[in-house]
């Protein structure tokens, strides 16, 4: 087995190496001191509103699942969200809730925070399994609360699936189901926070209200040709364009909605449009708000082919939901 397996510098879940940059945190303008004693605390759910300027720090923001040592039974946790530097010993908040950007003093009365250690062959330290916050975000979007339940099964089935790939690692490589390519290495770009698709989902509430109200103020900035308003065309009914377009991609399709005059349905391109990727698309649905599918299906279909933050989401996705099924299988059994 190649050594870089046992790596403890990679994200457990998605096995990046993990970044050790902090540099470009803020907005454009303000730099981030380069000195230990900096650092910002806030919640979990104030850290996850941030968007990162540079595409690589958000790699340096981190979870551990530490295990301690209760008369001689391991217990397992997981740790608040801190920002990693490359040192062996790692500090990390023992509270869930709270993130740090920057360095964390330990010490003080209320110790806040532990000092983990990820070579295993170093005692004295609680032993730590470093998780990018962003895979930690995405675990517990489908595997829900019992996750940090089972911390332990969740733990062991990322390291048995790690251990039983074939292959050597890549340098920019993940271990898992995608062999990433070298010189175009999708893994080091935000699979959660992606700017691009905001854009588009963005656009796609907004198109109905400006067509409603004729709003002249705000001006479109589509990414495809406005077609939808030409002419119904009954040259082939229904059923048969929608297995013509299925067989077409974002390119082709707005050039042949034109030519022929056809004007598809929302329930054609909500049944075309990835819901399982594009989970942002929630909260606008729960809110009841008109959503010009058309456009955001395609929008969606043009990133899958040039957004990595996308690809990277997809290629996670892929690997967690056939976890997943492991995950809960174990679950069943310890509780039966």
């Amino acid at each position: 087995m190649d050594p870089d397996y046992d790596d403890p510098f990679r994200c457990c879940i998605c096995g990046a190496w993990l970044n050790g940059e902090r540099d470009r945190i803020l907005a454009n303008g303000r730099s981030v001191p380069h000195k230990f004693s900096w650092r910002i605390r806030c919640s979990v759910e104030d850290f996850n509103q941030i968007v990162f300027r540079n595409r690589e720090v958000w790699g340096t923001f981190i979870r551990s699942i530490i295990v301690t040592l209760d008369n001689s039974r391991p217990l397992y946790q997981l740790s608040g969200i801190a920002q990693f530097d490359y040192s062996n010993h790692i500090i990390v908040p023992k509270d869930r809730n709270l993130a740090v950007l920057g360095y964390p003093c330990l010490g003080g009365r209320s110790c806040k925070f532990v000092k983990i250690e990820v070579d295993e062959l170093v005692v004295g330290y609680s032993r730590g399994h470093l998780i990018h916050a962003r895979c930690w975000d995405l675990i517990e979007r489908l595997f829900g609360c019992e996750a940090e339940k089972n911390l332990k099964i969740l733990l062991d089935i990322f390291q048995e699936r790690r251990h039983n790939q074939d292959g050597k690692m890549y340098e920019a490589a993940c271990y898992d189901f995608l062999r990433e390519d070298r010189k175009n290495s999708i893994v080091y770009h935000d699979p959660v926070k992606i700017l691009p698709l905001r854009a588009v989902i963005e656009e796609s509430a907004q198109r109905p209200y400006r067509e409603k109200f004729g709003c002249e103020t705000l001006k479109p900035r589509p990414i495809f040709l406005d077609i939808k308003h030409t002419a119904i065309s009954d040259i082939l009914p229904c059923e048969i364009q929608c297995m013509i377009l299925d067989l077409m991609n974002y390119k082709e399709i707005p050039q042949l909605l034109r030519a022929f005059g056809w004007v598809l349905s929302n329930s054609y391109w909500y049944r075309r449009f990835p819901e399982d990727l594009v989970f942002e698309a929630d909260d606008i649905m729960e809110s009841n708000a008109e959503i010009d599918w058309q456009f955001l299906t395609l929008g969606v279909e043009k990133l899958l082919q040039c957004s990595f933050g996308l690809l990277n989401r997809r290629r996670l996705l892929t690997v967690l939901r056939q976890a997943r099924d492991l995950f809960f299988k174990e679950v069943a059994k310890q509780h039966h």
